[in-house]
């Protein structure tokens, strides 16, 4: 059986402190990167949904009627 000692709490305090602080450090990057990063993600992402609607467009605007008539009538 194992105990726990003085020195393996202490150890297990700093690594939670340790990782708090890692996890701090990450969302403070993130948030003083958001401001620079968002309008070329939005960008990009308003080029793709252009690009997918453009993709959808013929499926949406064919006319059987228009197709099952001949030309000249």
């Amino acid at each position: 059986m194992t105990t726990i000692t003085a020195v393996d709490v202490d150890v297990e305090q700093q690594t939670y402190d340790s990782r708090a602080a890692e996890i701090r450090y990450a969302e403070s990057l993130t948030a003083a990167s958001a401001p620079v990063a968002m309008p070329g993600i939005g960008a990009k992402l308003l080029l793709a949904l252009l690009t997918f609607s453009e993709c959808l467009r013929p499926l949406f605007s064919w006319n059987p009627k228009r197709a099952s008539r001949p030309e000249g009538v």
